[in-house]
């Protein structure tokens, strides 16, 4: 299996198990999955819901919201069967002056107590936002590119998450707000890769992406370019989508 695709030798450098839904045999049931993930019905709407979590509302990265976490936003969450809570809410969409709302400490020495204590604080969280373009791409980014972005996303993580709003919910409200560069995780691609939790998780895929000349990246946009409905999804979203219905159809035949 793993001889036929190029990629396979990244995936054991990272430590993931390659799922057999990415290997090149497997290509034809890849784009059905995709397929299926992205079909919608003129009366019923959409197949699945996820379907729309990059589209709904024009979309987190649209040049008038792209650096502010907005209700639609939140919102999008539900398509992934994702909420945040009332305090996270209140916190990111209401603007309360007389609100004293502390920036969350970054030296990752207190991250882990005193900051799931700290209310979020949304200009802090635009402000990181500002300093991550919406025109990078997580296959095309080099060592130090990938760098700089890291340090500003463990920054953007580390000012979301709260005890109540975990790595799940904040990679995805991230996915939503750069499609391109951060990935979505969940249950279903940790089952799949066989990973315990999600540190390291943008890095390896992006080692992944890059791997030799880019082959894993080029099959991603081979099973894109086969979905008419997929055509706006960025590559990760298309590796999240295949990997997260492979467990879900695993799931439901065992």
């Amino acid at each position: 299996m793993t001889r036929s695709t190029p990629w396979a030798a990244a995936f054991d450098d990272v430590g993931w198990r390659l799922p057999q839904i990415l290997t090149v045999e497997a290509t034809a049931r890849a784009v059905e999955h995709l397929e299926s993930y992205m079909r919608h019905d003129e009366h019923k709407g959409p197949e699945y819901s996820g379907s729309w979590f990059h589209r709904l509302g024009g979309g987190g990265d649209r040049e008038d919201i792209k650096n502010v976490i907005t209700s639609d936003d939140l919102v999008s969450l539900n398509t992934l069967n994702e909420r945040a809570g009332g305090q996270e809410a209140i916190a990111l969409l209401t603007d309360l002056s007389d609100w004293d709302r502390p920036e969350v400490p970054l030296d990752g020495t207190v991250r882990d107590s005193t900051s799931h204590r700290l209310p979020i604080n949304p200009d802090q969280v635009t402000s990181l936002l500002r300093q991550i373009g919406t025109d990078l791409r997580l296959e095309d980014l080099t060592e130090d590119e990938f760098a700089r972005f890291q340090a500003l996303w463990d920054d953007l993580f580390w000012s979301l998450r709260r005890k109540k709003f975990g790595p799940v919910a904040v990679y995805k409200l991230c996915a939503r707000k750069r499609p391109h560069l951060i990935p979505i995780y969940d249950t279903n691609v940790k089952k799949q890769l066989g990973i315990g939790d999600p540190v390291g998780f943008t890095a390896h895929l992006h080692r992944v992406l890059r791997h030799g000349d880019g082959a894993f990246a080029r099959h991603l946009a081979d099973i894109r370019s086969q979905v008419d409905e997929a055509a706006d999804l960025s590559l990760i979203r298309v590796f999240d989508i295949v990997v997260w219905r492979e467990e879900e159809q695993r799931r439901k035949h065992t």
